[in-house]
Parts: structure tokens; C-alpha cells; sequence
């Protein structure tokens, strides 16, 4: 079941989702919106990213688009405050979990090369 619509604040989630609107061709996005949801994908993603470096994001990484695909926590990341995600925290860590489990399966010379010891 989808969530009832919750248009956008004022001032940065009004100008990002004008910006998602125009990239992905709807006549309305509202603040709880993801984009992926929405119809966006990878391709349109970097298309968002670029639109949002110039227009008014210069340090927005691509992979924030990905981590905060809603209007509201994009905003909020890019006006500095973006809340602790406890569901991206435990991804990473499984991520560094299967990084070291692997690097204790290599043989000695692999795990040479993967860490970049000497």
C-alpha cells in the first residue's frame, strides 16, 4: 500500500522534486516519494546527479542519490541533516563482514594484493 501523498516544504525539497518532476516526467512528486519508486533508475539517476551538482548541490556524491532516494532525505542530506540510517549502517557492515571473510580464504599473496601490504 502506497503513502499518502505529502507534497514537498518550501525551499530545497520544493526545488528537488521540480528537478525529479522534469527528469522523470510526472506531474507531481511529492517529499516521501523515492525516486526508484517512481520510474528512476541508474541511467536517470546520474542524469538527477548532474542536475543537482549544478543547480544546487556541488558536493553531492552519486551514491547519495542512492542512499537517500526520497525527496525529504536527500534534502536533508544535502542541508547537513541527514539523521543516522540504522538500515544503511547494518548493510555496510555486512559488506566489511564478507570483505573479511573473503580476505581470510584467499591464499597469503592475494590478501597481499587486496589490502595493499607489502
Amino acid at each position: 500500500m502506497a503513502a499518502p501523498f505529502a507534497a514537498p516544504a518550501d525551499g530545497s525539497e520544493a526545488r528537488v522534486a521540480a528537478i525529479w518532476r522534469d527528469i522523470l516526467r510526472l506531474p507531481r512528486v511529492g517529499a516521501s516519494d523515492n525516486f526508484f519508486d517512481l520510474g528512476g533508475h541508474s541511467l536517470l539517476a546520474v542524469q538527477l546527479h548532474r542536475r543537482l551538482r549544478t543547480e544546487m548541490a556541488p558536493t553531492l556524491s552519486i551514491t547519495d542519490v542512492f542512499r537517500f532516494p526520497t525527496v525529504a532525505s536527500l534534502c536533508a542530506h544535502i542541508d547537513g541533516v541527514t539523521p543516522k540510517d540504522s538500515a544503511l549502517d547494518r548493510v555496510q557492515d555486512r559488506a566489511l563482514r564478507r570483505l573479511a571473510a573473503l580476505g581470510r580464504r584467499q591464499p597469503p599473496v592475494a590478501r597481499v594484493l587486496m589490502n595493499g601490504e607489502e
